[in-house]
């Protein structure tokens, strides 16, 4: 079975000595083999018809032009099963589609006859990959796109409200009104990668309606500016004397309410995030639905995706 090579991101992540190993990762099922073709077989019969009975969404269109360009594999992957993903997006070196691989393992397909009975969930598992390749294919565009930088913060924003514990009580609209800059200004310096300055420049100009908060919140900047990660949101809190929140427990919070692969992403690269925040909309069962946060922002989300969806290219299959 060919191996494949290491997956492209949008950028560094807090788990990226977790998901990605030197030694072991993703092989695929060649479809020219004999010996796959049953397997092949029934999966495309299966995945084709259940497919077509989908209503009419971004899932459905964009996951049928790659499967109508024969680029659905199945595959393997060699990382222990607490440190897998479902799926794998193949890029080449001009950002172009060469494939999707879906674990047999995790979406519990049978190697034997290609029957599975989460083909629903192999359709979301193509699209969130889709959705990772597109992010990266398109890196430079989203990284500079204002607009879904603020519809995607806002979605972080929620999904820390969502993991505080029961202590955590927020007793004032001005407290809120901080938690939510701070989960802003972790989402520019995570996923955007942007510097101290620029991410407070950045974030004068969202909260202008807000001015007179955001000036008294200002000066707590320089008790935070030395961190960059979303893990470390509540010492922000902490440090910025906001609220009290206990970081492991923030933590432990995430993985309870959004599972394995959720928290992956949360703590992952931006396209990871990107992927996340739009696929767990669907019913797809590997992502808890505590996901689905709030489906008018997250529909805002797929939408302006769409744009870049049109513009990805497909290279020659793996």
């Amino acid at each position: 079975m060919p191996k494949l090579e290491k997956s492209k991101t949008f950028a560094k992540s807090d788990i990226d000595n977790i998901l990605i190993s030197k030694e072991a990762g993703f092989v695929y099922f060649l479809k020219t083999e004999e010996k796959y073709k049953p397997m092949y077989d029934q999966f495309n019969q299966d995945f084709s018809l259940y497919l077509s009975k989908l209503p009419n969404h971004a899932a459905k269109k964009y996951v049928s032009e790659i499967f109508g360009r024969n680029l659905i594999y199945l595959g393997l992957n060699q990382l222990a099963k607490t440190e897998g993903f479902f799926s794998r997006a193949v890029v080449n070196e001009d950002d172009g589609l060469k494939g999707i691989v879906l674990d047999i393992k995790d979406l519990d397909i049978k190697m034997n006859t290609g029957e599975t009975k989460n083909i629903d969930d192999c359709i979301y598992a193509s699209y969130f990959s889709f959705l990772k390749a597109v992010t990266v294919a398109n890196k430079m565009a989203i990284r500079n796109d204002k607009k879904l930088h603020e519809m995607l913060a806002q979605y972080l924003y929620l999904l820390v409200i969502s993991s505080m514990d029961s202590k955590s009580t927020i007793n004032t609209p001005k407290q809120k009104f901080f938690v939510k800059i701070i989960c802003y200004y972790a989402f520019y310096r995570y996923f955007i990668k942007e510097r101290h300055p620029l991410t407070i420049k950045i974030l004068r100009n969202i909260f202008d309606d807000g001015k007179d908060l955001f000036e008294e919140f200002e000066p707590r900047f320089k008790d935070i500016e030395k961190y960059d990660s979303v893990k470390d949101i509540p010492k922000m809190l902490i440090d910025s004397k906001v609220l009290i929140i206990d970081p492991n427990t923030f933590i432990i919070n995430l993985v309870k309410k959004y599972r394995q692969y959720g928290f992956f992403c949360i703590l992952g690269s931006l396209d990871m995030f990107i992927a996340f925040i739009i696929t767990c909309k669907y019913p797809f069962e590997l992502f808890s639905d505590a996901g689905a946060l709030n489906s008018d922002l997250q529909n805002k989300i797929e939408d302006h995706m769409v744009y870049y969806m049109k513009k990805i290219k497909f290279g020659t299959p793996i």
